[in-house]
């Protein structure tokens, strides 16, 4: 007995040794992936918000947002309270509504981390901005980051189905949709496909789960990661990132998809009597504006060379139907002026000018 008595000592020694040693690293690793975060998510000191105080406070918090799943459309963001980013319980972000008499229509905005806001405080979101330009129209911000149009669509059937029939539904789209052209990824597909079934494929064993042990690794398990893709990206060879460019079927295919989402969902809206408005939406490798304070990537440009004119040949030939419901955006923001805080997502000035742009529209055309 005293000989399995000290086995069984030795035992819970190493046991409690290992526990610290990985409790530390996963200390350690926490902090470096702080320190790089930070680093990395500099953009709230780019000239775009020289006169923003709020926007190094919106980045720190963006940083701290989580998510959660949802069925269908894959992911939403659990509820956060802070001072230029609230979201509620169901995970939408709060949109600051126009002032004056109480709202006599509703107009829903869908849409990826654009529409979301990313780089905009709860009042400079494109649906914010829309609805104090017209303060008419009780606003709705359903967009969310890395969703595509076909998870638009079936977030919009969730709100058909629990009540919701706004007069006015407006898709933002085509930023999420070349993203697919990830060379691991099927044109239908969303962004964490990959991660998702690489999960179910290693028997649930998931680093995120705070239920599991394997929680306590998930610092050091990030900052592996990304120090190896760091370091396969300066001194390794890698096949590119993306093949649309190389594959004109894939192209087309996810072109055909996005169109096919806008067609169910004009057919859903104006099937209960409302407007349906599809935009592409603009990003930095089409738009004439400053883009020194932003890294422009060559490899990502070529994708939206090779899907957003399949988007546009497709909507003259087989989807010219659409075409009463489209606003092209390309060239929107085509301004003297700091706009862009990467290649896609915008400071205020330039959701007020999409904002402005689809109100314009809608004026005239719905």
């Amino acid at each position: 007995m005293k000989g399995w008595a000290k086995i069984i000592a030795v035992n819970i020694v190493v046991l409690g040794f290992l526990i610290s040693l990985v409790n530390v690293l996963s200390i350690t690793a926490t902090r470096i992936e702080a320190a790089w975060d930070e680093k990395a998510d500099s953009r709230g000191t780019l000239p775009n918000f020289a006169h923003d105080d709020w926007a190094p406070e919106h980045f720190r918090e963006f940083l701290a947002l989580n998510t959660e799943y949802r069925s269908y459309y894959g992911w939403r963001r659990r509820a956060f309270a802070g001072k230029t980013i609230n979201i509620d319980q169901e995970g939408i972000r709060q949109t600051v509504q126009g002032s004056g008499a109480p709202a006599a229509k509703s107009i829903a905005f869908f849409g990826g981390s654009t529409m979301w806001g990313t780089g905009a405080d709860d009042k400079h979101t494109i649906p914010s901005l829309f609805a104090k330009r017209s303060p008419d129209h009780l606003a709705y911000n359903f967009g969310e980051s890395g969703h595509t149009a076909h998870q638009n669509l079936n977030v919009l059937i969730e709100q058909i189905a629990t009540g919701l029939l706004p007069d006015v539904v407006v898709f933002y789209n085509g930023v999420n949709e070349v993203s697919q052209c990830r060379r691991e990824l099927r044109p239908y597909a969303h962004a964490r496909e990959v991660e998702i079934k690489s999960i179910l494929d290693t028997g649930g064993l998931n680093f995120h789960d705070p239920g599991s042990y394997l929680s306590l690794l998930f610092p050091i398990e990030r900052f592996v990661t990304r120090l190896s893709a760091s370091l396969s990206h300066r001194f390794g060879s890698r096949p590119p990132a993306f093949d649309c460019d190389q594959e004109p079927a894939k192209a087309e295919a996810i072109a055909r998809l996005l169109l096919w989402d806008w067609t169910i969902a004009k057919r859903t809206v104006e099937g209960y009597g409302g407007r349906f408005l599809a935009v592409l939406q603009p990003v930095a490798y089409f738009s004439r504006t400053k883009t020194d304070q932003i890294k422009i990537e060559a490899d990502r440009a070529v994708q939206y060379q090779a899907v957003y004119p399949a988007i546009l040949h497709l909507l003259d030939n087989e989807f010219a139907f659409l075409k009463e419901n489209f606003l092209d955006l390309r060239t929107a923001l085509d301004r003297d002026e700091y706009i862009y805080i990467d290649f896609c997502h915008i400071s205020g000035n330039g959701n007020d000018i999409i904002a402005s742009k689809i109100d314009q529209h809608l004026e005239v055309n719905l």
